[in-house]
């Protein structure tokens, strides 16, 4: 991504610097033994670890430790460039002394010294306001305000700020573990943390009310469970993620994982001074009334199987009441609508699921597993529902239904509503290795999974790409190409406005797969996780993946946005709307799908970046890192051979375009030749034709008048009584309408005069009564009615004076004065 600065290979050359920041530094890891560092140093976390997080302040917010340090990006890449201008980037040895220009860009630390426990995850409210931190242990949680002064200049290595411990009665060592944590999207004050623990308990705090208490709590377990559920294996909640979709209830939806792998769903999930577009609102409204109004339709129409449809119409009848309400709060003079969920006391909000996924997964490997972080990219014309398991598997599923409001209502007729299908459209395996070799335990093989624990992350700018980091790095994973194919056969299938299989069929034959590239690598090497990725996107820094490892190696990935070319063939003229051609275009070769899958790729690469630990980045390479290295470089070659095809395909492309070139020169040089030839007398003469002409015309028009005037002389030339009359009755109606009397001046009369009593009445309009909280009286509705008909006595009563007035100004017109 382009900066501010004007070489564009500068762009982010600054950050290969980056990793040498003492801002990294910790004094215990040079306390712990090199084999295994990472794994004895960071431990085995209970949550899923994100230690590094960016704000759209230009800010870099890292967990060491117990610490939480900041740096200023932009502080540091002026530093930097300063550096190059000045020719002091060439003699650095970053492995013997770290440069003055990096020493004298300091970074802050936050003085918490109520954080006493292991920081495992670091979660930022809103990315371009980042004044709220949560910071995440494995059963703690606490919420830090960020100082204003960590924006401003830095005068201070240590910053004091208030750090306030949330939920304290419910996050503590000795009760259910915390699973994951995230700030709700639409909340206004950006201040609703949501919070889930392993007991499946979902609550949501309002960390400016009440820091203690949450504002709501919603229990992901079912309530209602058949003879079959009650044998089966309780698991335990491990992530959860919101709805994406802007249809229906998507963006009121949360998503449940287990770590059996079992999805669940709740809707409405909404926190006080929810906002968001007013025209969402309108649609759903309108959703909600068309479902409603079915319903009550298929009741009619079947009366005998009334009973299978009571349940459901309950449903529809409380989601009209809801949206109701909320409109009723809503304040129609702003387009985007801030509204709190309507009190439902005797319901809760039903949970549903678990969803049935078909077809089955797959079985990639024998070790045990479970299911780890889930994520909805909220992709068109189908949602993506996304989840990660601890032995690298990925399950990419497709949602066929949309996930309604639903609320715990007595069962009038048993059944089961709540279970929703999920397509599981694609299995893909990471690849990297099951197992590890711990030293301390005689060589005996240790399951990856036990401590892997894989993390989603979606892309900002783009939603049909996401990033999974985990024990062996990072990969990116592309559902774009199958994803833009679905979307072509939705859309033929709309078109035709009904279920037409065979075009599924025929897309699901094709098999498409997903890309998937593997950005970073800590394998094969002693374990080293990744405990943090974020994405950075700002103008002036970059647009790149940041990467935090278990013994604090920053690493980074540039990534770049896309650059899809149309290809010739989409600008040519369409045969059908030119039929007839002058000439005829060559067809020239599309541009090779080896380079359009480039250019879609977001600058990811099929060949991962080689993450060894810290304490290892200056070791040689073991027999495994050789073995390793070969599949590498067989990588390589594949991929040379690739671009090399995609070269020659290129090249032919380019003579097609020569052609096209010349023939195009041709033709401009033959039309300049015509327009030269096509000399000035030519052109004179023509004018003098054209003036000729335009006189002609002017003699024939006054000639047709005068023949046309002579014709009516002498067919009638006197005017006859019926014209004069009607000559008359025009007169007679242009006085009445514009004399002196007429109806022209009485109405500006009247107007004049509504206008006074206008005047007059709201001089005479009393002020409405107020309370002693200084807000108006309404008066209800029985009250209103009593009014109203007092006026309209009243009005009646004028109205007959007026009328009496009026009798009495007219016999008063009759009477002569002498």
């Amino acid at each position: 991504m382009n900066s501010d600065f004007e070489d564009s290979r500068l762009t982010t050359a600054w950050l290969e610097a980056l990793p040498y920041h003492p801002i990294f530094n910790s004094e215990r890891l040079g306390e712990t033994s090199e084999d295994f560092q990472g794994l004895k140093f960071y431990g085995q976390p209970r949550t899923k670890p994100s230690c590094i997080t960016a704000t759209g302040s230009k800010l870099l917010i890292v967990a060491i430790d117990s610490e939480i340090r900041i740096l200023n990006l932009m502080e540091f890449k002026l530093a930097w460039r300063e550096a190059y201008d000045h020719n002091q980037l060439d003699t650095l040895e970053f492995d013997d002394y770290l440069p003055e220009w990096i020493t004298n860009v300091k970074y802050i630390t936050l003085h918490t010294p109520q954080i006493k426990y292991s920081i495992r995850s670091l979660v930022v409210n809103f990315k371009e306001k980042g004044t709220l931190l949560a910071v995440v242990g494995d059963y703690e949680l606490s919420v830090l305000i960020i100082p204003k002064s960590v924006y401003s200049e830095i005068s201070s290595e240590k910053i004091t700020c208030n750090v306030y411990n949330v939920g304290p009665y419910y996050h503590v060592i000795g009760l259910s573990p915390i699973a994951k944590v995230l700030w709700h999207p639409m909340s206004e004050s950006g201040s609703h943390l949501m919070v889930l623990t392993e007991d499946m308990l979902l609550r949501m705090y309002n960390i400016v009310n009440d820091k203690n208490e949450p504002e709501q709590t919603f229990n992901c377990t079912q309530t209602a469970q058949t003879s079959n559920e009650n044998h089966r294996k309780k698991g335990k909640a491990v992530s959860f993620c919101f709805g994406q979709s802007s249809e229906a209830w998507g963006n009121f939806v949360i998503y449940v994982l287990t770590n059996l792998g079992e999805i669940y769903a709740m809707c409405p999930v909404v926190p006080n001074k929810c906002v968001c577009e007013k025209f969402f609102l309108e649609m759903l409204s309108s959703y909600i009334k068309r479902k409603y109004e079915r319903g009550e339709k298929i009741v009619e129409t079947n009366p005998n199987n009334r009973e299978d449809y009571l349940d459901i119409l309950e449903q529809y009848r409380l989601q009209f009441n809801w949206i109701k309400r909320v409109f009723m709060d809503l304040d129609n003079n702003f387009q985007t609508a801030v509204f709190s969920p309507p009190p439902f006391e005797k319901f809760r909000v039903e949970v549903q699921g678990p969803f049935n996924i078909n077809p089955e997964p797959l079985t990639i490997s024998d070790h045990s597993y479970e299911a780890s972080d889930i994520l909805m990219l909220g992709t068109e014309p189908l949602n993506v529902l996304v989840v990660a398991f601890t032995n690298g598997r990925i399950d990419i599923c497709i949602e066929t239904e949309k996930i309604e409001a639903m609320w715990q209502i007595p069962a009038i007729v048993p059944g089961e509503y709540t279970a929703h299908d999920l397509i599981l459209y694609e299995c893909i395996d990471l690849g990297y290795i099951k197992d590890y070799v711990v030293p301390s335990t005689g060589y005996e093989p240790q399951l990856t999974t036990s401590i892997n624990r894989p993390c989603l992350v979606p892309d900002p700018y783009y939603r049909d790409i996401f990033y999974i980091y985990h024990l062996a790095g990072v990969h990116g994973i592309n559902v774009k190409g199958w994803l833009d194919e679905l979307g072509k056969v939705v859309n033929q299938a709309t078109c035709k406005d009904s279920l037409d299989e065979p075009i599924y069929e025929s897309f699901f034959s094709k098999n498409l797969k997903s890309q998937i590239n593997w950005i970073a690598c800590t394998q094969p090497s002693d374990p080293d996780p990744l405990i943090g990725l974020t994405i950075m996107e700002d103008i002036q820094l970059c647009y790149a993946a940041f990467m935090l490892s278990s013994t604090y190696g920053f690493v980074f990935h540039e990534l770049s946005a896309r650059k899809p070319l149309k290809t010739y063939d989409s600008v040519l003229l369409n045969e059908e709307l030119s039929p007839k051609k002058t000439f005829d275009i060559p067809k020239i070769n599309p541009i090779p799908e080896t380079l359009t899958r480039f250019l879609d790729n977001q600058g990811l690469s099929h060949q991962p970046k080689m993450v060894p630990p810290r304490n290892q980045q200056n070791n040689r390479g073991n027999e495994i890192d050789v073995e390793f290295f070969h599949t590498v470089m067989g990588n390589f070659q594949k991929d040379v051979y690739e671009i090399k095809e995609a070269a020659m395909a290129l090249q032919k492309r380019f003579d097609f375009q020569t052609k096209e070139l010349y023939r195009q020169i041709m033709e401009i040089a033959n039309l300049r030749n015509f327009i030269e030839n096509y000399s000035e007398d030519r052109i004179q003469q023509l004018s003098e034709r054209l003036n000729s002409l335009k006189n002609r015309q002017m003699y024939l028009d006054s000639k047709a008048d005068r023949i046309i005037q002579r014709i009516m002389n002498k067919g009638d030339p006197i005017v006859s009584e019926f014209e004069k009359q009607y000559y008359d009755s025009l007169e007679e109606i242009a006085k009445a309408i514009k004399g002196d009397d007429g109806l022209k001046n009485k109405m500006i009369m009247l107007q004049s005069r509504h206008k006074y009593l206008q005047e007059d009445y709201k001089l005479l309009k009393p002020e409405l009564e107020k309370d002693s909280l200084g807000q108006p009286i309404i008066l209800s509705g029985s009250q209103l009615s009593k009014v109203e008909n007092a006026l309209n006595q009243e009005m009646d009563l004028i109205d007959n004076n007026v009328r009496l007035i009026e009798v009495v100004q007219e016999k008063l017109k009759l009477i002569k004065i002498n």
